[in-house]
């Protein structure tokens, strides 16, 4: 997430280029290369054999068309790239791990302030900022800045961090001499920024340790990363909400930000952990921007405080008319969102994947997600709000995510449609499906498993739109509720589903009156005409994660209804005609 409210609060667009009048050189040649341990900035850069040590030069080089610039694997800068051109390319050349960009800097010299505390005063550059801290190698927890660091870090653990951002000093809480430790504070506001190019491809690096963001993206067509890693992000102070002595920050930073009118953008092959805000968005914060569209794809997303993957809209004092436009993820595994060195941050983050436009700010379309693995959140695993159209979830494994694996919470949207299919939705915290939007196109939940989801597998609380409930299998390790619907269904289609029976728990509650069984449900709300309860699913091993079931030994086998127009299961086979119930076809 990122809000940027009138002006902000730090000198972040002086971080996009020097402010130094240079005369550019133009070169001849169209690749250039720089080692950090072996160049030298007097050298030409135009071979392997004469490297560029440090980025300077790349603000005073007017590059030819679709330069290259290599960096030399095993290298660390401790600086920013920024992308001075457009037609350009970022790779790697030499042997060994990754180039790395690092964005901070090593801080020592503690001030002892008795017990556990102790600070830093840190000299920071315009364009830096400060933003997390690392205390030999590993992220220190964040605590947000109140009053002084007494109030602050009070109730903290050891091993955790505060600033104090108008004074630009950092506090720590430790359980030993800092001096036997090495710390280093994020202080580069971005390890890459790209502003206003095209025809960027960025791929081979490893970014880690920035104050706001890994690659920064902003205003720029067919522009890509790949094969990279970014993590260790984030924390820096975008603005501050209070008055006088009443400081109230708003901190923020993601790993991969695809800003504002930011087209055909591609991501591939990442590994993203450890951020502040979200691993990877594609976003605006203006008005009139048009985005769009994105690709994602085999990317893994770890411990990020906002979400993994967020897709957003804002609202950003007053923005209108801004939409983003095709979002394709496939590949995708996130793990323990809002579980990292920042938290759940501001109380109700922690998603997986979380989409929404903000209302009046714009809209949002075409977002599909398949073979996906979300688990682990602390909050919900998707979560979709906003003018957000109809979004597509087919072949994905929802688990274990502390609330619901897929929340739809939207109050006022009319566009906002979920369309979930072949996907496995289990062992969540809450419901596996928690639907309440009662303006919203409604839902269309076909060829699903839910098991053992901790409260119910599928709950409505309103609707309105389409409910197709179609060629599903609901199941428990226990015994549980099954679906329930607070008011009634608009539009509902509720059949060919293949139900685990209950010896103590009602299956269904619909409109306020509950059901043990799939023939009283069926007689009381002509729901389920062709539905069973009658046993024997025989999913394969389901506390383990397997749900496949077999041919002719399972009750959901041949039980579905082929006219859902679904015909790839979640493994990629075919479904036969009539279908089985659930996520796979029997085997």
């Amino acid at each position: 997430m990122k809000l940027w409210i009138g002006v902000i609060v730090l000198s972040l667009f002086s971080a996009c280029g020097s402010s130094e009048t240079t005369t550019p050189t133009t070169p001849s040649v169209s690749a250039f290369y720089i080692d950090s341990q072996n160049g030298s900035d007097t050298n030409n850069g135009a071979a392997s054999s004469t490297p560029w040590k440090s980025f300077t030069n790349l603000a005073s080089t007017s590059f030819p068309t679709n330069t290259t610039i290599y960096l030399k694997r095993g290298s660390t800068w401790y600086e920013q790239l920024t992308v001075p051109a457009s037609d350009f390319n970022i790779d790697a050349y030499g042997s060994g791990v990754l180039p790395a960009i690092n964005g901070s800097t090593e801080i020592s010299a503690w001030n002892s302030l008795g017990g556990s505390y102790y600070s830093k005063s840190v000299t920071l550059t315009s364009g830096d900022a400060l933003g997390n801290v690392t205390e030999d190698g590993a992220m220190m927890s964040f605590v947000a800045w109140n009053d002084n660091y007494t109030t602050s870090l009070s109730g903290a653990a050891n091993g955790s961090f505060t600033f104090d951002y108008p004074n630009s000093t950092i506090y720590i809480k430790v359980g030993s001499d800092p001096a036997l430790k090495t710390y280093r504070a994020s202080t580069r506001l971005f390890g890459i920024n790209v502003v206003g190019k095209s025809n960027i491809s960025i791929k081979n690096v490893s970014i880690s340790n920035f104050s706001l963001v890994g690659v920064n993206f902003k205003n720029c067509s067919i522009c890509s990363i790949s094969n990279s890693t970014i993590s260790n992000g984030g924390g820096a102070v975008l603005i501050n909400f209070g008055t006088g002595s009443n400081p109230d920050y708003l901190y923020a930073g993601n790993g991969v930000e695809f800003g504002n009118s930011s087209t055909n953008g591609t991501a591939s092959n990442l590994t993203i952990s450890k951020i502040f805000d979200s691993g990877l968005s594609p976003q605006t914060y203006s008005s009139n921007q048009t985005a769009g569209p994105f690709t994602f794809s085999d990317i893994t997303i770890s411990e990020c405080g906002f979400a993994g993957i967020e897709i957003s809209v804002l609202d950003n004092n007053g923005t209108t008319n801004s939409s983003i436009n095709t979002v394709n993820m496939s590949g995708i595994t996130i793990t323990r969102s809002g579980k990292g060195w920042s938290g759940k941050r501001y109380g109700t983050e922690g998603y997986g994947i979380r989409v929404k436009a903000d209302a009046g700010a714009g809209t949002i379309s075409g977002v599909s997600l398949t073979r996906a693995g979300i688990s682990s959140s602390i909050n919900s695993g998707i979560k979709l709000a906003g003018e957000s159209d109809v979004i597509s979830i087919s072949r994905s494994r929802i688990y274990a995510n502390d609330s619901h694996g897929i929340e739809v919470a939207e109050a006022s949207a009319t566009s906002l449609r979920l369309d979930l299919s072949t996907s496995l939705i289990y062992a969540n915290g809450g419901s596996g499906l928690n639907y309440n939007s009662i303006t919203a196109a409604g839902f269309n939940v076909l060829h699903n498993t839910f098991y053992g989801n901790t409260t119910i597998n599928l709950a409505v609380f309103n609707q309105l739109g389409t409910a197709k409930i179609q060629n599903n299998i609901f199941h428990g390790s226990m015994d549980m509720a099954h679906i329930y619907v607070a008011d009634t269904l608009s539009g509902a289609t509720v059949n060919n589903n293949c139900y685990q029976n209950q010896s103590v728990v009602d299956m269904f509650a619909y409109n306020g009156t509950a059901y043990k069984t799939v023939t009283a449900f069926n007689i009381s709300t002509g729901f389920e005409a062709n539905g069973t309860g009658a046993g024997g699913i025989g999913l394969s091993n389901p506390d383990g994660g397997v749900f496949s079931i077999s041919v002719g030994s399972s009750s959901c086998d041949g039980l579905g209804d082929s006219t859902v127009g679904i015909t790839t299961d979640y493994a990629g086979n075919g479904y036969a005609n009539p279908p089985a119930s659930g996520a796979f076809e029997a085997q």
